[in-house]
């Protein structure tokens, strides 16, 4: 998508900045889905793009819940 909007667009970056961020993003992801499933032995590392979906809710729902129970072990220290 980011080098069909630089072709779209005469190859005037700045207009595609929003499909460049969306790329890094997306990389970075996929990057910590593969880290995490290979560290668990679970193969393949990057699942299949009908699975793709499911991995994804799945993972972040569990990003989600760490972060609220990393959240909540704050405050309570907070309020010690």
């Amino acid at each position: 998508m980011s080098l069909k909007c630089l072709d779209d667009n005469n190859y005037d970056s700045e207009k595609c900045n929003v499909y460049f961020a969306n790329y890094k993003v997306c990389k970075q992801f996929w990057g910590h889905v593969k880290s995490d499933r290979k560290n668990k032995g679970i193969v393949p590392a990057l699942p299949l793009p009908e699975d793709r979906a499911q991995v994804k809710k799945e993972f972040l729902e569990k990003q989600r819940e760490e972060k609220e129970i990393a959240l909540e072990k704050r405050r309570r220290k907070l309020n010690l």
